[in-house]
């Protein structure tokens, strides 16, 4: 796919100048950027450096330089997503001995709603699927849980949109580990595949409905020997500074699941916390962007070049830190994977360096 054709993806960020993923678009006619200048050829993406290219042995151009900005490898997300009644709480609204103000009248469960709308077209043109299974399922029980996801992988997003539209206020207790069953059931029944699926479970705390947080840390461990990673997003009742029964509670609840689902979050807390709708979208991006093991798909480039640098936004990867994965990916790892997880990047982008034959001028796509 031509760099320009990602176009139209719905910014979550303003456009810049060359793709960023989940968010922005290129600049039309560009996917590829010079550290020292561009220069256009064909109107196609900037291939040649303008301080002055040198030549090759074989009379060829040899280019300074470029980046691209690459795609994350495409991934299944299932949203286990709290629907308590506690979710109708503000998502920064927090109880103990130093309660956060309520700032943002956002409901945790319409920040949740939001957030998926504002991703899933995103996601969508990336390659990835998105499905949701809620609990309590909307117009069951105080403890019910549909069989079946409310939203299948393979939606488009509009149906996401409509479907969250039909939901009703949040109401009843936490039944976590029917959801989590639920979830796996469904997986279950679907064919193998070599795109990675992962559980997002959303909530702002504990399981009830009679079921232990050792019952749902069994079940997101079975998930996890399947090759299912779970990772969790916290938006606690309790500041997590506070040293209170139910904050302390919470805290090793959602850290137990955390753990044993497999894709624990480094330091103290092992799952997102969330306290805001720019921290919800942040951890969604961020998990998106690394569901696949922090891989990335390089585009399709002459032999002649070379890969020889990774960066984040403008800050370079140590070496140790990025590999090849294969002809078509790059990994990051260790810190730069971590620091990627947060959401908080706005691109990957790969550094080249080769010859350019003189004609015809190629134009670089991306997988």
């Amino acid at each position: 796919m031509n760099l320009q054709n990602w176009c139209g993806l719905g910014p979550l960020y303003s456009c810049s100048v060359i793709f960023t993923f989940l968010g922005g678009c290129a600049s039309e006619g560009g996917g590829l950027s010079s550290r020292t200048g561009t220069s256009d050829v064909d109107g196609g993406p900037p291939l040649v450096n303008t301080a002055g290219p040198t030549a090759g042995e074989d009379g060829s151009q040899c280019e300074d330089v470029v980046s691209a900005d690459l795609p994350p490898a495409p991934a299944e997300l299932m949203m286990v997503a709290d629907r308590s009644g506690s979710m109708r709480l503000g998502i920064n609204v927090r109880f103990g001995r130093n309660p956060i103000d309520r700032l943002d009248p956002t409901s945790r469960w319409d920040a949740v709603k939001n957030s998926l709308n504002t991703l899933a077209p995103n996601l969508n043109k990336l390659g990835f699927e998105l499905g949701l299974t809620s609990f309590p399922a909307p117009g069951r029980g105080n403890c019910d849980v549909d069989a079946e996801p409310q939203i299948d992988f393979g939606a488009s997003p509009k149906e996401i949109t409509d479907a969250l539209e039909m939901y009703g206020p949040p109401s009843g207790q936490t039944p976590m580990l029917q959801a989590i069953n639920a979830a796996s059931n469904y997986l279950k029944t679907l064919p193998k595949s070599d795109i990675p699926r992962m559980i997002v479970l959303a909530t702002d705390g504990s399981p009830n409905c009679g079921h232990s947080v050792t019952q749902v840390e069994t079940a997101v461990g079975i998930l996890h020997g399947m090759g299912v990673d779970t990772v969790v997003i916290g938006m606690t009742l309790f500041t997590t500074e506070d040293a209170t029964e139910a904050a302390e509670l919470d805290n090793l609840s959602l850290n137990k699941i955390a753990d044993a689902g497999g894709r624990p979050r480094p330091g103290d807390l092992r799952y997102y916390d969330v306290k805001s709708v720019d921290e919800l979208e942040n951890s969604l991006r961020g998990i998106a962007l690394t569901a696949a093991g922090c891989r990335f798909v390089l585009p399709e480039l002459r032999e002649s070049a070379e890969l020889v640098g990774v960066l984040l936004d403008d800050q370079e990867v140590p070496d140790d830190q990025w590999e090849r994965d294969g002809d078509t990916h790059v990994k990051l790892t260790g810190q730069a994977c971590d620091d990627l997880s947060t959401g908080k990047f706005l691109a990957v982008r790969a550094e080249f360096q080769g010859c350019k034959p003189e004609e015809p001028a190629e134009t670089v796509e991306l997988l």
